[in-house]
């Protein structure tokens, strides 16, 4: 669902950020005005920010595996990317997640484990 709403999100160029309106009392907003505080800053935000998870399948025990996550929708600059194992035993059998390598379209994702267990591994990717 949210790789849906990211790619309707940013469909053609996202408008810049503006800064939002304050309102008054009793005004009635025109969607002109709507368009511009709510849909436009929405988009600005969500063309900065995906979020997914990944499986890794360790190659060996206490091995370093690594894969390629396409991200749904490209990036117009080079995002900072977070990982983390989807585990109740961090540090005991996961030992090791890592992301890097990060271009706008790609990164690398790498995790270590004491055996060869698949991995789900959640990540988000922000443009700062």
């Amino acid at each position: 669902a949210s790789t849906t709403l990211t790619r309707w999100l940013t469909k053609g160029n996202p408008m810049a950020w503006s800064n939002p309106r304050t309102w008054v009392a009793g005004e009635t907003p025109t969607a002109a005005v709507m368009n511009q505080h709510v849909r436009d800053n929405l988009q600005f935000l969500y063309s900065r920010i995906q979020t997914g998870t990944a499986t890794v399948t360790p190659s060996a025990p206490n091995t370093p595996t690594s894969i390629t996550v396409t991200f749904p929708v490209p990036f117009a600059s080079t995002p900072y990317v977070v990982a983390s194992g989807a585990t109740g035993v961090p540090g005991v059998t996961l030992t090791g997640v890592g992301a890097d390598q990060e271009t706008t379209t790609t990164f690398r994702l790498t995790i270590t484990r004491t055996n060869t267990t698949d991995t789900v591994v959640r990540w988000m990717a922000v443009i700062p």
